[in-house]
């Protein structure tokens, strides 16, 4: 586990803080922390080689956030909220015992190549992108191939609730989720790539069309990390029923 951060009983704790982050996070300057630099950062290569022309939003760009991560209020973790992150859960892979296994990101990984019909160099590339990121997820106590739903990252909401999570690791959070979704690593994610994904966690591919246009706030015909990071926050930090995010994982399940 990171330096950053250390796991106790499965609640993720931030040990470690920097002061005074201006409204605009550098997701670049979070990701290269020391306890960090084995990981996603470094080691992270886009699977596939940038097609499009850069224009925008690139990697080495501050998220702006819409709305900051801390100025939302705090979760209480209502019935609505937990059906979200249930959503989460099962969307990752847990099954009815609560578990969350390494198979479950190696199955998601081929499902991408899969339906992009991707070439074995990058299909390797997005296998060995997921499993860094399970390399970060607190495991359970007596199975380390197994993550347990209430021991998963961040989603215990006296964890989210911190001003610590909020600043530091959350913009951390947005900065890979955007990047597995960005295949090409050009700095946007698509519409295939956003329906990519679903198809790679089991969502009806159809579903991506509606989220995509949701998250597309510009109407571009991309989601670029800004965009992307408050549709996050939307979905994670609120507990409003009619919120237009609450679809950012696919249908919410009962």
């Amino acid at each position: 586990m990171s330096k950053l951060f250390q796991n106790s009983w499965g609640l993720l704790k931030i040990v470690r803080s920097s002061q005074g982050l201006a409204r605009t996070v550098s997701s670049n300057q979070i990701l290269l922390k020391k306890g960090l630099q084995r990981g996603l950062v470094l080691e992270y290569t886009p699977c596939i080689q940038p097609v499009r022309e850069l224009t925008g939003q690139v990697n080495d760009q501050p998220i702006r956030f819409k709305k900051m991560p801390m100025d939302y209020p705090q979760i209480t973790a209502s019935d609505h909220w937990r059906r979200k992150i249930r959503t989460v859960l099962n969307r990752l892979g847990a099954n009815d015992d609560g578990f969350v296994t390494k198979e479950d990101f190696e199955r998601s990984a081929r499902r991408v190549a899969e339906y992009l019909k991707l070439n074995d160099q990058q299909a390797a590339n997005i296998l060995k992108q997921r499993l860094d990121i399970w390399e970060f997820v607190p495991k359970g106590p007596k199975d380390p191939t197994k993550a347990i739903q209430k021991e998963y990252v961040g989603f215990d909401p006296s964890v989210l609730n911190q001003i610590t999570y909020r600043k530091e690791f959350f913009p951390m959070v947005v900065s890979v989720g955007f990047k597995v979704m960005d295949i090409d690593g050009d700095g946007r994610i698509s519409k295939e790539e956003h329906a990519a994904y679903f198809y790679s966690v089991n969502v009806p591919v159809e579903e991506s069309k509606k989220v995509f246009d949701v998250m597309d706030a510009n109407k571009d015909g991309f989601i670029s990390i800004d965009e992307y990071a408050h549709a996050y926050a939307e979905f994670l930090f609120t507990e409003d029923p009619n919120n237009k995010y609450n679809g950012f994982f696919g249908p919410l399940v009962d």
